[in-house]
């Protein structure tokens, strides 16, 4: 079965939040940071089972799981795979408080 690829409007203003800020310091490392998001999004889609589940006691019925993209560890995509979609929540760096962030509507 092909699943729904839903990327909720918070993780692209997550993406788009990072992305400046990266390229306020560095205009090629904003794009790279989007290349290598455009690739962990890839990664997601083909193959949603590979994530590592997020271990938060309050989101752990949520089955919510996180990818580290390739040369940018310091970011998560924080995902759910349910039986006919797959459901990118959010995209923080590594500072910001997942639990906090989860639990916005």
């Amino acid at each position: 079965m092909k699943r729904k690829f839903i990327v909720r409007p918070l993780a692209e203003i997550d993406q788009a939040t990072h992305f400046l800020f990266l390229g306020k310091r560095n205009p090629a490392v904003a794009h790279r940071f989007l290349d290598a998001m455009a690739a962990a999004l890839a990664r997601i889609r083909k193959d949603p089972g590979f994530g590592v589940k997020l271990n938060i006691p309050r989101h752990e019925a949520q089955d919510v799981r996180f990818y580290r993209p390739n040369r940018f560890e310091s970011y998560v995509l924080l995902f759910r795979v349910t039986d006919d979609s797959i459901i990118v929540l959010r995209i923080l760096h590594g500072s910001q408080d997942i639990d906090a962030a989860l639990s916005e509507p």
